[in-house]
């Protein structure tokens, strides 16, 4: 009996439906996680001989079935920023401050990559860059609606088109247009204050263009001292840029939390919520500023990897303090050598990779895992809401994307890199949240919904954040997902074995 191959229709309406999931995602790993699940199963549930209509309907049957357990699944992991129905003034403002963040980190990243004449890797920057530009629109559109959120986007796009002209000015010494950029940069910072102050009375245009002003210097002082590679410089003014993302962002969280009160409970100033972004933003810092200088080294430009070494250990440093400020001088003293020790086993991996030395690769990978242990004994003996089973496990991850982002530039696949870099920064703020979490537990009187000084002016809130026991919800989480992956992948093989036995006793 002839076999007639002919494709089933449902695998266009799944891909989709897949995409129309991840769509405003916040989380992209979790997105590309979900995604990836559904698809794993289209593969082993397929069968390319088919002669039968029927046997399509059966199989779409089952691929409803999986996405529907897909979908329930996810009820496990941390919903996306639009998703949320419920936010707290806090939650807001960790959330603008790491998508801000992220902005300075990727927009400094792109323009290393165009004066360097890379253009593979200016590209997936650039992309990265846009993504991110979406997700601060939908983060937007969350509060004040789509007419809002279709609004902000060109306009927020518009403002790195002008640093684009402005690195490219610089690159080839055309100070008329250098001269143009920073015009247009000006006229910007007036059309967006313009904008937020049209949607928030709380904020004026002059107040919110004055705010932007910081961002536009930092950017455009980076982008100087990249062109002269002037490394120090250039990590310098990015660490600039990145800290002030982080006040711009408690700026527009407390004018939003105070504007829609019933939305956005709490505050946006207290102790535990600045505690909460405080670990976010250097954590997210830490990714990347490892991710840069991997970048530097597998690209053979010592300077700049010297420089962006120095920064990273300044950000170790920054870390070291922030857990001194907890649990004193001495734990913060012990907590140095052992949170180094990890960058220096990145950098023997990177070594390893470069030289294509196998063997280098996979110890640095075990002493990664050591350290993993290490870590989690460490927390858990300061903080008696976590264990070390659970830190080591919520850190692979971490070892994870970044040992991923390494291959992926030792490759030149800079569109894996820079996917892996942005959820590897989106791991590192949900770990900071975790851990912060668990510290506003072991100490409520000190980390309570009490407003803390700021240097920028703020109206809001804080929270005491619920997620002290979140690395074990993730755990679990992760086991559910295997558990019915499992179940759904031995349902899948019945049904395929059960249809090629009818289909040989047919013929």
């Amino acid at each position: 009996m002839r076999i007639e191959r002919k494709r089933c229709k449902w695998r266009d309406p799944i891909d989709r439906e897949i995409r129309q999931m991840c769509v405003n995602a916040r989380n992209a790993q979790l997105c590309r996680l979900r995604g990836s699940f559904i698809q794993v199963l289209v593969v082993q549930t397929s069968i390319s001989s088919v002669n039968r209509q029927g046997e399509c309907s059966m199989k779409k049957r089952l691929m409803w079935f999986l996405l529907i357990v897909a979908m329930i699944t996810s009820y496990s992991f941390p919903a996306s920023l639009e998703a949320q129905s419920a936010m707290s003034a806090a939650d807001l403002r960790v959330a603008l401050t790491s998508l801000l963040g992220e902005h300075v980190l990727l927009a400094s990243a792109a323009t290393n990559a165009a004066l360097h004449g890379n253009d593979a890797e200016f590209q997936a920057a650039a992309a990265a860059l846009d993504r991110n530009s979406v997700a601060i629109a939908d983060a937007i559109g969350m509060v004040y609606g789509q007419p809002a959120r279709n609004a902000f986007l060109p306009l927020w796009r518009k403002h790195i088109d002008f640093f684009v002209d402005y690195t490219v000015g610089v690159a080839t010494n055309d100070v008329m247009k250098q001269n143009q950029a920073v015009a247009d940069l000006d006229a910007y910072r007036q059309d967006f204050g313009a904008f937020l102050a049209s949607a928030n009375p709380n904020l004026t245009r002059d107040a919110v263009a004055e705010a932007l002003v910081p961002h536009v210097m930092h950017l455009a002082s980076t982008v100087n001292a990249q062109a002269k590679k002037d490394y120090a410089g250039a990590y310098a003014e990015i660490r600039k840029a990145y800290a002030h993302a982080g006040d711009l962002a408690l700026v527009l969280a407390g004018a939003i939390a105070k504007q829609f009160p019933d939305r956005f409970s709490g505050r946006v100033d207290s102790s535990a919520a600045g505690l909460r972004t405080l670990l976010t933003n250097q954590l997210g810092e830490h990714t990347v500023l490892a991710a840069m200088a991997t970048n530097a080294a597998l690209q053979g430009r010592t300077d700049e990897f010297e420089a962006a070494a120095m920064a990273l250990d300044n950000n170790s440093m920054d870390i070291a303090q922030s857990v001194a400020a907890v649990y004193g001088k001495a734990a913060g003293d012990a907590f140095l050598p052992l949170w180094r020790s990890h960058i220096a086993f990145f950098v023997d991996y990177t070594m390893g990779v470069a030289a294509g030395d196998k063997a280098k690769q996979d110890k640095a990978v075990a002493d990664l895992n050591a350290y993993r242990n290490d870590f989690g004994a460490f927390l858990a003996g300061a903080n008696p809401f976590l264990t070390k089973d659970a830190v080591a496990e919520a850190l692979v991850p971490h070892v994870m994307h970044l040992a991923s982002v390494v291959n992926a530039q030792a490759k030149r696949d800079y569109a894996t890199a820079y996917n892996e870099i942005m959820m590897g920064y989106a791991h590192a703020g949900e770990l900071g949240g975790v851990l912060a979490g668990a510290i506003a537990q072991q100490f409520p009187d000190k980390f309570m919904e009490q407003s803390m000084p700021m240097a920028m002016p703020a109206t809001g809130h804080a929270e005491h954040h619920e997620a002290t026991h979140l690395i074990e919800a993730h755990i679990e989480g992760w086991l559910i997902v295997g558990g019915v992956l499992g179940v759904l992948l031995l349902g899948a093989a019945f049904f395929y074995l059960r249809r090629r036995k009818e289909t040989a006793i047919a013929s």
